[in-house]
């Protein structure tokens, strides 16, 4: 029984820290800042930054910070009644940012760095499993009714 209400208080302190909407709001903001700056930097200065080994894993950054996009955007969202699916969105709202950024890499002189196919892919497997493995409240409620 002692098992069971430490269960259950443990499970109540994620649901409370998942519904602080405003902090996930902050999380995201951050993130994506932090995004926008890495993937519009200019190439030369990536060469200085990172040594070889650390950009030898780009495609797990790349990954880590779309997901991590999709994540805290559906933890602080405001629900909206139409639309697609909340995961759906999310994940296709941030492949497409990927897209677009890397683009942007290709077309902005000043940025100096190349388009990629494998980094737009990276960008958009990490917005899917964000939006995929963030747990929701709500999430229990559905799983418990089927």
């Amino acid at each position: 029984m002692e098992r069971n209400e430490r269960a259950q208080r443990l499970r109540d302190k994620a649901i409370a820290l998942m519904e602080r909407r405003g902090m996930w709001r902050g999380a995201f903001g951050a993130a994506l800042a932090f995004t926008l700056f890495f993937s519009l930097y200019p190439h030369e200065a990536v060469d200085a930054t990172f040594s070889e080994e650390v950009q030898t894993f780009d495609w797990l950054f790349h990954a880590l910070c779309y997901a991590t996009l999709s994540a805290t955007w559906l933890l602080g969202r405001v629900k909206r009644p139409q639309g697609l699916p909340p995961r759906l969105d999310a994940a296709l709202a941030f492949a497409s940012l990927g897209c677009a950024l890397e683009l942007a890499q290709a077309l902005l002189p000043f940025v100096a760095r190349t388009c990629t196919l494998s980094d737009a892919s990276a960008n958009a497997l990490g917005a899917l499993l964000g939006a995929l493995l963030v747990p929701l409240p709500g999430d229990d409620d559905k799983r418990g009714a089927g």
